[in-house]
């Protein structure tokens, strides 16, 4: 978030690109993590209904849902 306030400050006009740069890439860490996150909240779930899908065998009125 520094390198946002840096980007804009006209204290630092000479380096602008370079923090507005640095914003960026910390912008994208940060996305990346909360996908990162996401997945290991939902992984384990979908390991377990798999899991479950494949020891009872899959059945027509399972897919169907009948």
């Amino acid at each position: 978030m520094i390198f946002g306030f840096r980007s804009k400050s006209k204290h630092w006009k000479h380096r602008q690109s370079y923090w507005y740069q640095l914003k960026t890439y910390e912008e994208t860490d940060s996305a990346l993590l909360r996908l990162f996150e996401c997945f290991m909240e939902a992984a384990p779930q979908l390991v377990l209904q798999l899991y479950i899908i494949v020891s009872h065998g899959i059945k027509q009125n399972l897919i169907l849902g009948q």
